[in-house]
């Protein structure tokens, strides 16, 4: 059996022509995520092979869930594929028949945007699971006279989470181990480079996801009004969970500790 396999087309920003050829000498399509946003995936896969004999195997990357509603995105892919004469298959990992891939928000507070320094770090998981933890090596000196008004006076109310930058990436791996892999959700693009740069990498099984445009904003404001807390990595990862959810769920917005 002969495969082609595509990834990272990214067709929401310019549509990849099919080669006739290459098609025609395959047995299989696979598709390796990142082709389109959202279920337009699936359509562009039918329209590119172009051929009802000729299956297309669609792996859902994080692009698929860009301008989207995460859960919406996982149902409408496979429903897009029913009843077409085309045969494309939606490959979406699960476990126990519920989703496998967890959420995990994540915030970040800093002393500046010009040459950032991480002051603090939180994520938060779906199911309700967290971490935060403060450095004690940042140079307060380098700090806006934003943060120096709005974050540092929220500092030191966990007095046990306070690490060095190695002990807090030690903390940090040691609390992602039990994780199956996940998304890491934020809702600005400088969280996902300190997150990456604390933990040396991105681990293995996980990629991330801009959500900004997905959150619910009225959800977010309801959670500030209820427990305050704005600006304080540990509340603003909180906040965006909330934000995120459904309006069905039964966790509560703010959780009692953290890890």
């Amino acid at each position: 059996m002969k495969l082609l396999v595509l990834s990272d087309l990214h067709n929401e920003f310019a549509l990849a022509v099919a080669d006739a050829e290459a098609v025609a000498r395959v047995d299989v399509i696979v598709l390796v995520g990142d082709i389109h946003t959202k279920d337009r995936s699936v359509e562009w896969a039918r329209a590119f092979v172009d051929d009802p004999a000729k299956p297309v195997i669609l792996v859902v990357g994080n692009h698929e869930f860009y301008q989207g509603n995460f859960d919406h995105t996982l149902d409408k892919a496979p429903r897009a594929c029913a009843g077409r004469r085309r045969s494309v298959h939606v490959s979406i990992r699960r476990s126990r028949g519920t989703r496998q891939t967890m959420r995990v928000f994540v915030d970040t507070e800093f002393t500046d945007f010009v040459d950032c320094d991480l002051i603090s770090i939180a994520l938060v998981a779906d199911d309700g699971r967290e971490f935060y933890a403060e450095c004690d090596d940042f140079d307060r000196n380098t700090c806006s006279a934003f943060v120096h008004e709005a974050v540092l006076p929220q500092l030191g109310q966990y007095p046990d989470r306070v690490f060095s930058r190695a002990s807090l990436q030690l903390a940090l791996l040691a609390w992602l181990q039990p994780f199956e892999g996940g998304i890491f959700c934020m809702d600005f693009p400088g969280d996902w480079d300190l997150l990456v740069d604390i933990l040396d990498g991105v681990p293995n099984g996980w990629q991330g996801l801009l959500v900004r445009d997905q959150a619910d904003q009225g959800r977010l404001e309801s959670y500030y009004k209820q427990f305050g807390g704005r600006h304080h990595a540990l509340h603003d990862a909180r906040a965006l969970r909330y934000a995120m959810q459904d309006g069905t769920s039964s966790t509560d917005a703010a959780q009692s500790s953290s890890d």
